[in-house]
This record gives C-alpha cells, structure tokens and sequence, in this order.
C-alpha cells in the first residue's frame, strides 16, 4: 500500500500504470490513526490496464476523511512487482 496522502475535495483519484506487464485492481481506502476503511463506490475495485491512466471514484471526502491510500491487486496470482503513479484528487 502506498503512504498516505491528504485528500482536499470530492474528486477521483488518478492512477497510472506504468511500464508493468500485469494489470491490476485498486480500492480506495481513508487512513485515519493507521487503519484503513474502505472508500469505494460500487462493488468491485477498479481496474488499471497496463501503462493506462484510470480515474477512481471514491468516497473519502464525502464521508469526512481527510487522508487516503490505495490498496492494490495484481491481475495475477504470483509475486509481482507494479509499478505506477497517482494522485488523492483528480486533475
């Protein structure tokens, strides 16, 4: 999971992959004193195709949070490093 970052309104977090070669699933989550609480709208994560930019809704700001993260899936069921960029309010 990433380090925490604040988030400042009620837009999508950006995600991007970048340069992986597995696809993955990401889930907002608020951190508040170290825990996490799931954030996400609807009932799946999201998917992130490889080396595409993705926008998640979310639901961190909505309900009062004010830091969020992202927890992370890999498309594939063996050790995997992903590699990619994102940012707590759309831009």
């Amino acid at each position: 999971m990433p380090a925490k970052r604040r988030k400042y309104n009620s837009t999508s977090i950006y995600t991007k992959d970048n340069d992986n070669v597995v696809d993955w699933f990401v889930t907002p989550v608020a951190v508040v004193n170290n825990r996490t609480i799931d954030c996400h709208v609807g009932n799946y994560a999201t998917y992130v195709p490889c080396n595409q930019g993705t926008y998640v809704q979310n639901l961190v700001n909505e309900r009062g949070y004010e830091y969020c993260s992202l927890w992370i899936t890999p498309s594939v069921h063996y050790p995997c490093l992903i590699k990619g960029v994102w940012s707590p309010d759309s831009i």
